[in-house]
């Protein structure tokens, strides 16, 4: 970090300048403002416009991936910062930074999430519709838990905007209070009944399902259909994904399994989620079904080192055993192929565990053992890190972001 950097009004002006700059800027500047920084202002504008910048206005070149490396590679001593002051932040200021976190896929430390709670459980009333919408949004994405009161508070609060609310807004809302719900269950406990109560009353409305039925949109209406199933069993009809899309890393995955003995079979539908399964596979007469992940279904500590599922991994999971309870789902991080890849022995072992498992969902965890709880949290090795460096570089290779290779 260039020690010529001490103005805090310069560091405030190059986040709110639109212009963008260079990776090397970015990174100085950002270790700039988070040294200098006095006041929960300055420091929630420097994480909050550096993101917003760097991932919705590709302001870098087009390594949006890489800004956003450049950026996490702060959080841990932005946080650190953050709990650290004695006084709270100004409640305007959590939803903004809570956003920010979402789009860095970074989850904050829990400490920092009961500080946001316990400031703005005091100044709901205050809050309009979009940054109500941005708790939903963090705790579904990033799994957050938040406390019993203050999730009936924020559902409260929800229904009273719900009429006011677009219909596109509408749609993520549906989707993000059925994973809220998902990840309760995950966690082990039982379903939300005030969420599902929120979301009877919202989506009910007459007023709302005019506004949802107005801007009807193929894709967005998979996620309301997702939720209405999730809450309510009820069925929608809408085409399914059979689209063949195989991932670099599916390939490589399906060859350590035909390696150590498994039987690739013909790839699934799931009916009433609409989903298709990545690979399937027989082994000694099991069937079983392997959601392959890349880095883009997980979420980060803030030290970049441990990993867990997001929360639209893991409904997703859930949606698909709630409708084939018999079925076998084993959910396979990135990880754990680039740890064990070539490693026969290790992929035989884990083909005879999950042939010997009972049905259900399970994921692999990073000593390729199986674990039930999908929130099990996977650790970056040097391989891991290695592979991410590479998704990025041909990520953000002219020829396009290519989502298969995610």
């Amino acid at each position: 970090m260039r020690s010529t950097i001490t103005d805090i009004e310069d560091v405030r002006a190059h986040f709110l300048d639109k212009d963008g700059g260079s990776l090397a800027t970015l990174n100085d500047q950002l270790g700039a403002g988070i040294r200098l920084a006095r006041s929960w202002h300055n420091h929630a504008i420097f994480l909050y416009h550096a993101t917003k910048n760097a991932l919705s206005k590709e302001l870098y070149g087009r390594n949006v991936d890489a800004a956003a490396d450049v950026i996490r590679g702060h959080i841990r001593d932005w946080t650190d910062k953050a709990l650290a002051w004695k006084t709270p932040p100004e409640p305007w200021i959590i939803p903004q930074t809570l956003t920010a976190f979402t789009m860095l896929q970074v989850r904050p430390p829990a400490k920092y999430v009961e500080l946001c709670q316990n400031v703005a459980s005091k100044h709901l009333s205050r809050y309009n519709k979009g940054e109500i919408l941005d708790w939903f949004g963090a705790a579904a994405d990033l799994t957050l838990e938040y406390k019993p009161d203050f999730l009936q508070k924020i559902c409260a609060r929800v229904v009273t905007h719900a009429t006011t609310i677009p219909g596109y807004q509408l749609y993520n809302l549906a989707h993000h209070m059925a994973i809220m719900d998902a990840v309760a269950v995950a966690r082990g406990g039982p379903r939300l009944s005030y969420i599902a109560d929120a979301f009877g009353k919202i989506f009910n409305h007459p007023v709302v399902k005019a506004e949802v039925e107005r801007v009807r949109h193929k894709e967005e209406w998979r996620k309301m259909a997702d939720a209405r199933y999730w809450f309510a069993n009820e069925k929608a009809a809408f085409s399914l994904d059979e689209t063949e899309r195989k991932s670099v890393l599916e390939f490589k995955v399906a060859e350590q399994f035909k390696a150590a003995g498994a039987k690739v079979i013909r790839r699934s539908t799931v009916r009433d989620v609409g989903h298709t399964i990545d690979l399937s596979f027989n082994f000694n007469g099991c069937s079983f079904d392997v959601e392959v992940d890349g880095p883009y279904h997980f979420v980060r500590s803030t030290g970049g080192q441990v990993l867990s599922y997001d929360g639209t991994t893991i409904f997703q999971t859930l949606m698909i055993c709630a409708k084939h309870p018999d079925k076998k789902v084993v959910r396979l991080p990135y990880t754990v192929y680039h740890d064990y890849s070539g490693n026969q022995k290790a992929w035989a072992d884990l083909c005879k565990a999950i042939s010997e498992a009972p049905s259900g969902a399970m994921m692999v965890t990073s000593d390729l053992k199986l674990s039930r709880n999908l929130l099990t949290r996977c650790n970056v090795s040097a391989a891991t890190a290695a592979a991410d460096a590479d998704l990025h570089r041909r990520m953000n290779t002219p020829a396009g972001q290519d989502r298969s290779l995610r």
